[in-house]
């Protein structure tokens, strides 16, 4: 659980995390999830490490970086697999209405330009708690 865990050699923590976030995604919102997968082809691997690494700094604004770091650093894994999921739907709306991977790497790496959602933290917190079943925890 420790946030250091993250950065161990191979990156096994990224495997099991995208793995969770396509779990979750497919489960809660069958539709983006397509969209993501199906049709655009994403790999949340092509995006996820660059997320994860820089602790959230290429998806959200510096403010609110620093209100998730101790978040992060308490729940590990399961907090990033939140943070991700719950941006995800966020910006589905936007999301879904691209229409490759052309448009949607590039607006994935720039969400850190974009508001962060509303109660961000709090959705976070509330969320881990359904997760730990599914993720053995």
């Amino acid at each position: 659980r420790r946030l250091r865990d993250l950065w161990s050699p191979g990156f096994p923590l990224v495997a099991k995390g995208v793995l969770l976030v396509e779990e979750l995604l497919a489960e809660h919102d069958p539709e983006l999830a397509h969209h993501l997968w199906g049709t655009l082809a994403l790999d949340l691997e092509m995006v996820v490490p660059a997320a994860w690494l820089s602790v959230f700094g290429k998806w959200l604004p510096l403010s609110n970086v620093v209100e998730v770091v101790k978040f992060l650093s308490k729940e590990g894994l399961l907090g990033f697999v939140a943070v991700t999921f719950l941006m995800l739907l966020s910006h589905r709306g936007r999301l879904l209405e691209m229409q490759n991977l052309e448009e949607l790497l590039p607006f994935l790496n720039g969400l850190c330009n974009q508001p962060a959602p509303e109660q961000l933290l709090a959705m976070c917190e509330a969320a881990v708690p359904q997760f730990c079943t599914r993720a053995g925890a």
